[in-house]
């Protein structure tokens, strides 16, 4: 034995000792481990701390939790708005402690991995736990309902993911618009295809209630009254009918002199007249088409000669189809014809029948992932990427967790670009010839940096970034659009306008990619490409497609 110690270096023998009596002391309880770790989990004040359990205590407890207790990945740790309770066993009243307090010590779990944590509250040599959840990342949605005493419970969304629209709040004395994103609420926000980025407040538009009297306008008539909708007057009421007399609409004034326009908005009760003209006078009927799929038309009777009363402003919903998604319409007027050009002029008398035309401006937006990935042979479009191709629908992937960060418009996107002279279509059916079209295109950048060019293939750009010849085409015409610059690493997708003013034809669409470059980035990669989330294009067409939305299944 003698032998062996000799053999020893001291400071070994030093740590045996040591680790021998704290190994004592953990086992009596006189003591406990102290550790606290950052946001990653890792040690950092990695020690032993001697506490000796309070005599004077008999337990503690966890008994209100944190303000905060879900975390985006490797966020850090917050415990305020959390308490603990301390028993004592020697007749003192029970004590409610902030965790923030001094002499509480909280051990932090990791949190770079998913999944719900065990958060440890140490106090007086006793401990106590709670339960946190990790993942990607969650935001504060916030609804102002803008008036004195109104409240609403916020919604918390995970980061990046669409959220469900609340109930329809209720104020006494006005009608409910909508959430905006602006106190003015001038942008309405979109539930159906908006996601969630970052901790926001939404604003509850509100028009008030009128009562608007709807005055027959001859002796006997039977007036008429209703509130007001969305802060207008609804002039879809008709009065009674009466007899050996047409009714020609509202007015503002009994004489019949100013037609009443049912895009008012209402500031105060209001009476409208009824208009009429004798049953001999010739009535021609006025039809106002909303112009797209599955919308009504309605209809006026004018008085020949007469002209006609601009109707109130249509609206138009969004397409959120999976696979074919249309918004932001915008109504452009009134026009003759159903491809919108030739606006009419509502001052010009009423002689014949007629249909008139709405004008729609959209954005259509045609998701990468659901192209036709089948290749020109039929066996599957070859994707290369860094060790080996790609196939077919495995060229579609997801935003990894890693990447959450990442605003992909479907949640997907193609990739595996990287082949020399690769071909993409997206096909676009049009029911118009036009040229009102902006194309955008929603890229990010996998690996290295670089600027796409529509004709440049050598050479960098003034940061340095290479030139990468990356072809677009409409129907066979090259696209001269701007140099992209991208920065390489993944960053977030970013829209770029491509062109304005491009001409659609009527029927079939082609536009094509073509990865006109030999620009290879390590491994079987042969060229330089993005990664490709989408296009949108916005146009007064009404566009379709026929998305392969199974794609998906394939990634």
């Amino acid at each position: 034995m003698k032998k062996l110690f000799k053999k020893l270096h001291l400071p070994i023998v030093l740590m045996l000792i040591l680790s021998i009596l704290l190994s004592g002391c953990v086992m009596s309880l006189t003591c406990i481990s102290h550790i606290d770790r950052d946001r990653n989990g890792e040690c950092d004040n990695c020690g032993i701390a001697m506490e000796v359990p309070r005599e004077d205590i008999e337990k503690i407890e966890v008994t209100t939790l944190p303000t905060k207790t879900y975390y985006g990945r490797n966020e850090t740790l917050d415990v305020t708005g959390g308490k603990i309770t301390v028993t004592y066993n020697d007749g003192k009243p029970d004590e409610e402690i902030d965790m923030t307090a001094e002499g509480v010590t909280i051990v932090a779990p990791g949190m770079g991995v998913d999944g719900k944590k065990s958060v440890q509250v140490k106090y007086g040599g006793y401990s106590a736990t709670f339960v946190i959840e990790v993942g990607s990342a969650r935001y504060t949605v916030s609804f102002d309902l803008g008036y004195e005493g109104g409240e609403m419970e916020s919604q918390f969304v995970t980061q990046n993911t669409l959220m469900e629209e609340p109930a329809a709040p209720e104020r006494e004395g006005y009608s409910f618009l909508g959430w905006f994103t602006d106190e003015a609420c001038t942008q309405r926000f979109d539930f159906a295809l908006t996601p969630v980025t970052a901790d926001m407040t939404l604003y509850a538009g509100w028009a008030q209630i009128y009562m608007v009297t709807y005055d027959a306008n001859y002796d006997g008539g039977a007036d008429k009254t209703a509130e007001s909708v969305n802060g207008r007057a609804d002039t879809s009421i008709r009065p009674d009918d009466r007899d050996g007399w047409h009714f020609t609409g509202w007015y503002s004034d009994p004489e019949c002199t100013q037609a009443f326009d049912p895009n008012t908005i209402l500031t105060g009760d209001i009476t409208l007249y009824a208009g009429w003209v004798s049953s001999s006078t010739e009535m021609i009927t006025v039809t106002f088409d909303p112009n797209y799929e599955g919308a009504e038309a309605t209809t006026q009777q004018v008085p020949s000669g007469s002209p006609v009363n601009a109707p109130a402003t249509p609206e138009r919903a969004n397409v959120t189809e999976k696979g074919h998604q249309a918004s932001g319409f915008t109504f452009g007027g009134w026009y003759t014809d159903p491809a919108c050009t030739t606006a009419y002029d509502f001052s010009a008398a009423v002689t014949e029948a007629m249909t008139l035309y709405a004008k729609w401006t959209g954005e259509y937006v045609f998701e990468a992932e659901h192209i036709d990935l089948s290749g020109p042979d039929g066996n599957g479009l070859q994707g290369m990427g860094a060790s080996g191709g790609s196939v077919g629908p495995n060229m579609v992937d997801s935003v990894p967790p890693d990447y959450d960060y990442l605003i992909a418009s479907n949640g997907y996107y193609l990739t595996y670009l990287y082949k020399t002279m690769l071909e993409i279509e997206f096909v676009i059916e049009s029911d118009r010839a036009v040229s009102d079209a902006t194309i955008v295109i929603r890229v990010s950048a996998e690996t290295v940096g670089y600027a796409l060019s529509p004709n440049r293939n050598d050479g960098t750009t003034e940061n340095g970034t290479l030139y990468s010849m990356f072809m677009i085409t409409l129907n066979d015409s090259p696209i001269e659009y701007p140099t992209i610059e991208m920065e390489g690493g993944r960053p977030q997708f970013e829209d770029f306008t491509l062109t304005v003013n491009a001409t659609l034809k009527e029927g079939t669409n082609v536009i094509k990619m073509i990865v006109a470059n030999d620009h290879g980035m390590g491994g079987t990669m042969q060229a330089t490409a993005p990664v490709l989330d989408c296009i949108k294009v916005t146009t007064s067409a009404d566009l379709t497609w026929n998305p392969i939305v199974d794609n998906e299944k394939g990634q």
